[in-house]
């Protein structure tokens, strides 16, 4: 079995702890790092190499900064988090309507978020 690396990039610090306690629940998924945004988050993400980073889009950087990730670290899956409408977008720009915690984590497990079930945009 292939375990996950996730890198947990938060503005809030309870939005990284959230996230954290539902990934570390699963034994194929290993979370190598939770951080709050800052100016060099893009070299420290390049650094822990994860398969994939979890954010929220909330983030005020969000626009600049993930094309700036998806280039520093080539084949990273970044799963973004709608919190206000619960919408998950997987870079290349797929997106679930969220129903509950576990379409988290069925998103981690599929290589493509729209073969999940469910509404989608």
């Amino acid at each position: 079995m292939t375990t996950t690396r996730i890198l947990i990039l938060y503005d809030h610090e309870i939005f990284g702890r959230g996230v954290y306690s539902l990934v570390k629940t699963r034994s194929d998924l290993r979370v190598i790092a939770v951080e709050p945004f800052s100016e060099d988050t893009v070299t420290r993400a390049k650094d822990f190499r994860p398969n994939t980073v979890i954010l929220s889009e909330s983030t005020n950087q969000l626009p600049s900064f993930l094309p700036d990730l998806l280039e520093a670290i080539p084949g990273v899956r970044v799963v973004r988090l709608t919190l206000g409408d619960n919408i998950i977008r997987v870079y290349d720009c797929h997106q679930v309507i969220a129903e509950g915690t576990e379409d988290l984590l069925a998103v981690l497990d599929s290589a493509h978020a729209p073969s999940l079930t469910g509404p989608t945009k």
